[in-house]
């Protein structure tokens, strides 16, 4: 039998359209594959989990957290980039 939804936490009936479509989709993202940022994810992996929510820098006036930064520089953006140079150049990472 072929699954159609799921029932979350709030009780109501979400799709999921995934299931519905027989497509499937790859979400995983190779962390590793950026020597370039290896120090970034050596020093974020160490951070306790409550200080990855605080802000570790301001780009163009918005505050960026660890977990914005990691987003970042996991899908190798632009944005990731600069932040990565900015915690070099300021010797956070």
């Amino acid at each position: 039998m072929k699954e159609i939804g799921r029932i979350n936490n709030f009780g109501s009936n979400r799709v999921n359209k995934h299931l519905l479509s027989g497509k499937k989709y790859n979400y995983t993202v190779n962390v590793m594959s950026s020597q370039e940022f290896q120090d970034f994810f050596r020093v974020y992996a160490n951070l306790p989990l409550n200080i990855r929510n605080q802000v570790v820098v301001a780009i163009d006036g918005e505050p960026i957290t660890w977990k914005v930064a990691f987003n970042e520089m996991t899908h190798n953006t632009k944005k990731g980039k600069l932040i990565y140079e900015t915690l070099k150049k300021l010797k956070i990472i």
